[in-house]
C-alpha cells in the first residue's frame, strides 16, 4: 500500500492497488508541484515522487467604464487589462461602428456608434487557460428628431397664419428660430414645435429651428411664402383715335402681382368686359366707340386689384361742304367727309384724317400737296383725283379703300420711239387705256429668264408692283421733246403687297399712289443686291439703258444726247431719296423670294418731277466723287466713288451698284467687275481706284469731274493714264485721251497724290490715234498739234500729203481701195509717229 501522499495540487489525489499507484483529480491551485507517495508494507523507506505543473486560468478585468454616449458621437476608449492570454476572438454585442483590438494585455474599444441602444458586450480571450470573455455595457442615445412641416402654406400678407407643427422626439425645448417672417414665432410643448402668428412682411422665408436638450445638432425646418398685397398700377397709351382704328400700343406700369386679364368698358364705362390677355401691353381690335381699358392683377393668392384705366377716345367728324369744314379743320385724328368740291391748292392744303369719305363733288388734290390717311379712302360719289406730285400716304397692313381715284403722273420729256418703265398705283388699270396711242405691240415685261423686255397684250391689266416698259405715243416728235401726261384709274393700292420675283433681274415698280422711301425699300428686301436701276431718258440702242441708285449714291444714265437725270437727286441727304409715283425700276433678286411693299415706305415730299429726294445717319457723311466719261459724238457715261463708315474694298450690300452698261463705259473695279458706284472704307490719301475703261467706238474721250460731296471738296483728284504715264488733276480741267476700240482693265487709276508732280504729255504710238471713219481716215493726236500727215502703201509708195494742219485731228480720204496704209504724222520738234491702218 501507500502512505499519506504529499505535495499534490489541491483537487488531486494517489490510490494503490495491484502494485500500482495511481494520481488522479481536478487540481484547483496552479504552481509547480513535487509530489512524495511513501510506500508502506515492506522493506525500506521508499517514495514514489513527481513532479506535477497547474497553469492558472487566463483573466481580464473590468471595463475602464461602462459610458452612456450620443449617436454618431465618438467613444472614449474602454480598456480591459488582461493577464496569461495572447489575443482576442471575435466580439459580440458592440454597437455599429464601435470595435476591440488587443495588446500589450489590454484589450482597447474604440469607434463612432452609428446606432443607438444599450449594447452588452463579450470580447472572447484566446491563447491562454480558460473560457474567459471581458465583458461590459455601452448605452448609446439617439438623435433627437423634428418631422416636416404640417404644412408648407403661401398666404396674403398681414393675414393669420394657420398653425404648423412639427413633432419632436428625445428634446426636451427649443433654441432661436431663424428665417421666420416678421410676425411668426415657434414655440415647444409636450414634444410638438407649433409656429403661429400673423406676418408683416413678404417674401419667401425658410426657417429652421434647433432643437435642444438632446443628441445631435437637429433643426425643423420648412418654407412660408407670404405674398403681397396685389396692386394694380395704371394703364397708360390712351388717346384719341381713328373710329375704325385699334387703340395703339396700351402699356401697364407700377403694378405688383401677375396680370390675370384685361378689361374694356364702352362709355358710360360702368360694366367691364374681359379680354383674355395676361401681358403688360395690349392692342384692342378696331373701336367704333369711347372705350377705357385696365388691367386686372393679382399677387399670389392674395385678392385681385384693378389698374387705373386709359380712355381711348374717337376723333370728331369734320366734313367740307364746298367752302368749309363743319367742324374746324381735319385732324388725323379725325374722320373726315367731303360733300363738296374741293382743291387743295386754293381749298385749305393738305389733309391729315382718320379716313376719308368722298360723298360728292370733285376733290383735287394738287401737284405738291398731299393726302394722309390712317385708315380708308372711301369713294361713293364724285370724283376724286391726285395731280402730278401729288400724294396719298395710308397706313396699315390692308387695303381698306374703296371706290376709283385718278392718278396722274408725268413722264420725263421723251422723244418718238423713246420708252418710259411705268408701274401702276391702282388696282386693275389696263395697259392700252392707260397709254391708247402706243402701238399696240410696243407694251413689255421683263422676263428675267431671257432677260429680255418681251411683248405683252396691250389687252393686260398692270399687276401690282410689277413695272411695264412702254412706248411714247406715235404722236411724240422724234426731235421735239414731249412729256407724257399718263393717267390711272381705278381703286388706290395700300397696305402689304408682295411680288414673287425669279432669280436675276426682275422689273417691279411702286404700287402705291404715293413716293417710297429707297432706303426702307432696300433695308426690308435683302434678297435683292440693294442696287435699283432705272430707265434712261432717251432712246439709242446703242447706249445703256439704265441709271443706277444705291443707298450711296445714283449714276446718271448713258443715254446718248438725253437728260442724264444728274439733276434728279439731293446728294446732302440720300436717306430721303423716294421713287415716285407710277415709277418702274429693275432689282436683281439673289433668290426667287418675294419683294415687299408696306405703307411704312411710303412718304409724301414734293419732288418737283425727281425719281428721288433725300440722310442716312450712315451715308449722309459720306465723301463722294462721280466722273463722267464723254466724247463729240454725245456718249455719257458715270461713276461715282465714295468713302463712307462701314464699307469695303469687297461687295457691300445696298452701296456697291453693279454696272449694268454692257460698252461705253468707264467704272470702279471690285474683285475684277466693274462696279458703277463703289463705297470704299475710311479715305485715305494713299488709296488707288482701279478704273475700267470700254470702248466700243475708237476716237477721242473725255474724262471729267460732275460733282463732289464731302472732303473731296478740298482733295485733289488725279486721273492716272498708264499708257500715256501721265497724271493728270481733275480739278483743274477735263482729261482728254484716244482711245481705240476694247477693254482697257488697267490703263486708268484714280490717285489723290501726283507721284510725277508735273503732267507728263508725249508725243507716240499710245496717244495718237488713226482710224477709218465712214470713206475717210481720222487721225487723232490727242493734245498734240500735228503739222503734217503723209499716207504710204505697204510697198512704201507716198499716197497723200497733207502740210500745214496746225490741229489735232485730221481726216483724209484715200480712195476706195481696201489694203493697208501707212500713215506718218509730223508735229514739228514733237517728232514723228507712223501707224498702221486698213483703209
Amino acid at each position: 500500500g501507500i502512505g499519506v501522499a504529499t505535495g499534490l495540487p489541491a483537487g488531486v489525489t494517489a490510490a494503490w492497488a495491484a502494485n500500482v499507484i495511481t494520481i488522479s483529480g481536478t487540481p484547483t491551485a496552479s504552481g509547480v508541484f513535487a509530489y512524495s507517495i511513501p510506500l508502506t508494507g515492506g522493506c525500506g523507506s521508499i517514495n514514489a515522487t513527481g513532479t506535477i505543473t497547474v497553469t492558472a486560468n487566463m483573466t481580464a478585468a473590468a471595463a475602464s467604464s461602462t459610458p452612456t454616449l450620443c449617436i454618431s458621437t465618438p467613444l472614449t476608449n474602454i480598456t480591459h487589462a488582461t493577464t496569461l492570454a495572447t489575443g482576442i476572438g471575435v466580439a459580440t454585442g458592440l454597437p455599429a461602428g464601435v470595435t476591440a483590438a488587443w495588446a500589450a494585455n489590454v484589450i482597447t474599444i474604440s469607434g463612432t456608434p452609428t446606432a443607438s441602444g444599450v449594447f452588452a458586450y463579450s470580447i472572447p480571450l484566446t491563447g491562454g487557460c480558460g473560457s474567459i470573455n471581458a465583458t461590459g455595457t455601452i448605452t448609446v442615445t439617439a438623435n433627437m428628431t423634428a418631422v416636416a412641416a404640417s404644412s408648407t402654406p403661401t398666404l396674403c400678407i398681414s393675414t393669420p397664419l394657420t398653425n404648423i407643427t412639427h413633432a419632436t422626439t428625445l428634446a426636451t425645448g427649443i433654441g432661436v428660430a431663424t428665417g421666420l417672417p416678421a410676425g411668426i414665432t415657434a414655440a415647444w410643448a409636450a414634444n410638438v414645435i407649433t409656429i403661429s402668428g400673423t406676418p408683416t412682411v413678404s417674401g419667401v422665408f425658410a426657417y429652421s429651428i434647433p432643437l435642444t436638450g438632446g443628441c445631435g445638432s437637429i433643426n425643423a425646418t420648412g418654407t412660408i411664402t407670404v405674398d403681397p398685397v396685389s396692386v394694380g398700377g395704371s394703364v397708360s397709351g390712351g388717346a384719341v383715335i381713328c373710329s375704325g382704328s385699334t387703340s395703339g400700343l396700351l402699356t401697364l406700369s407700377g403694378h405688383l402681382g401677375t396680370v390675370v386679364r384685361w378689361e374694356s368698358a364702352v362709355s358710360p364705362f360702368s360694366s367691364w368686359t374681359s379680354i383674355v390677355n395676361t401681358a403688360t401691353t395690349y392692342t384692342s381690335g378696331v373701336l367704333t366707340q369711347d372705350t377705357q381699358f385696365r388691367a386686372v392683377i393679382q399677387s399670389g393668392i392674395c385678392s385681385i386689384a384693378n389698374s387705373t384705366a386709359t380712355t381711348v377716345a374717337l376723333g370728331n367728324t369734320t366734313t367740307w361742304n364746298g367752302s368749309a369744314w363743319t367742324n374746324g379743320a381735319p385732324t388725323s385724328t379725325s374722320t373726315a367727309v367731303i360733300s363738296g368740291n374741293y382743291v387743295s391748292a386754293t381749298d385749305g392744303g393738305n389733309i391729315d384724317a382718320c379716313s376719308l369719305t368722298l360723298t360728292t363733288g370733285t376733290v383735287v388734290i394738287s401737284s405738291g400737296d398731299w393726302v394722309t390717311l390712317s385708315g380708308a379712302l372711301i369713294v361713293t360719289s364724285g370724283s376724286f383725283t391726285l395731280e402730278n406730285n401729288a400724294n396719298l400716304i395710308q397706313g396699315g397692313v390692308a387695303n381698306t379703300n374703296s371706290g376709283n381715284i385718278i392718278v396722274k403722273r408725268n413722264s420725263s420729256s421723251l422723244y418718238l420711239l423713246d420708252y418710259t418703265l411705268w408701274s401702276s398705283p391702282v388696282l386693275d388699270q389696263n395697259l392700252y387705256d392707260f397709254s391708247p396711242n402706243t402701238v399696240a405691240n410696243r407694251f413689255y415685261y421683263y422676263d428675267s429668264a431671257t432677260d429680255f423686255y418681251t411683248p405683252i397684250s396691250a389687252a393686260s391689266n398692270f399687276n401690282v408692283g410689277q413695272g411695264y416698259l412702254i412706248r411714247v405715243p406715235r404722236t411724240f416728235s422724234p426731235t421735239v421733246a414731249a412729256v407724257y401726261n399718263g393717267v390711272f384709274t381705278g381703286k388706290p393700292n395700300s397696305g402689304d403687297i408682295t411680288y414673287g420675283m425669279n432669280l436675276g433681274f426682275n422689273a417691279v415698280g411702286n404700287p402705291y399712289p404715293s413716293q417710297i422711301n429707297v432706303y426702307d425699300f432696300i433695308d426690308q428686301n435683302l434678297t435683292i443686291d440693294g442696287t435699283l436701276y432705272f430707265w434712261r431718258k432717251k432712246n439709242n440702242s446703242s447706249a445703256s439703258s439704265y441709271a443706277t441708285l444705291t443707298e450711296l449714291g445714283y449714276v446718271a444714265n448713258a443715254a446718248t444726247g438725253g437728260d442724264t437725270g444728274s439733276a434728279y437727286f439731293d446728294v446732302t441727304n440720300p436717306s430721303d431719296w423716294v421713287v415716285n409715283v407710277g415709277q418702274g425700276f429693275i432689282v436683281n433678286a439673289v433668290s426667287a423670294s418675294n419683294l415687299v411693299f408696306n405703307n411704312a415706305m411710303r412718304r409724301g415730299l414734293d419732288n418737283s418731277n425727281q425719281f428721288f429726294r433725300n440722310s442716312s445717319t450712315t451715308v449722309s457723311n459720306a465723301s463722294l466723287y462721280w466722273l463722267n466719261l464723254t466724247n463729240p459724238n454725245g456718249l455719257f457715261n458715270q461713276l461715282a466713288v465714295g468713302y463712307v463708315a462701314g464699307a469695303t474694298l469687297g461687295v457691300d450690300r445696298g452701296i456697291d451698284g453693279l454696272n449694268n452698261n454692257t460698252t461705253n463705259y468707264l467704272c470702279s473695279v471690285i474683285g475684277g467687275t466693274p462696279y458703277a458706284i463703289q463705297g470704299r472704307p475710311e479715305f485715305l490719301a494713299s488709296d488707288i481706284v482701279p478704273l475700267e475703261l470700254n470702248i466700243s467706238v475708237g476716237g477721242k474721250y473725255s474724262i471729267a469731274i460732275d460733282h463732289l460731296k464731302g472732303l473731296f471738296q478740298n482733295q485733289a483728284i488725279f486721273l492716272k493714264d498708264n499708257e500715256t504715264n501721265t497724271i493728270h488733276d481733275l480739278k483743274t480741267g477735263s482729261y482728254s485721251f484716244i482711245s481705240e476700240v476694247g477693254v482697257f482693265k488697267n490703263r486708268f487709276e484714280i490717285v489723290y497724290q501726283n507721284a510725277l508732280a508735273v503732267n507728263q504729255t508725249s508725243f507716240n504710238e499710245n496717244n495718237v490715234l488713226v482710224y477709218k471713219q465712214n470713206q475717210e481716215i481720222v487721225i487723232n493726236a490727242g493734245k498734240t498739234i500735228m503739222s503734217d500727215v503723209k499716207v504710204y502703201d505697204i510697198r512704201g509708195r507716198l499716197l497723200l500729203s497733207k502740210d500745214n494742219i496746225n490741229a489735232t485731228q485730221t481726216k483724209l480720204f484715200v480712195g476706195t481701195t481696201q489694203e493697208v496704209l501707212i500713215v506718218k504724222i509730223g508735229s514739228g520738234e514733237a517728232g514723228i509717229v507712223t501707224k498702221k491702218v486698213i483703209n
